[in-house]
């Protein structure tokens, strides 16, 4: 939380892979990075700024998002009718 505060234009996945790297986590998978995303949007002053651009950066507009965040270990596949 401590780099969001640093940095004012910021890139989310920089930001958790760091913080990844400083705690010696041994890497992040993308279910790991989704739930600190979580938790940055809900408790940090900057978190709403925060869930929107990650979002932003996952192609997910707001009104898709619905106040909620990406998580990018979560995959959709549909058949949109093809053989």
């Amino acid at each position: 939380m401590e780099l969001l505060d640093e940095e004012k234009d910021f890139d989310c996945h920089k930001i958790i892979c760091r913080a990844g790297r400083e705690i010696e986590a041994g890497g992040l998978t993308g279910f790991m990075a989704g739930c600190v995303a979580e938790i940055i949007s809900k408790v940090h002053s900057r978190g709403e700024e925060f869930r929107k651009k990650w979002n932003k950066d996952y192609g997910v507009d707001e009104k898709k998002a619905k106040g909620g965040i990406v998580n990018p270990a979560i995959m959709t596949i549909s058949d949109k009718g093809g053989k």
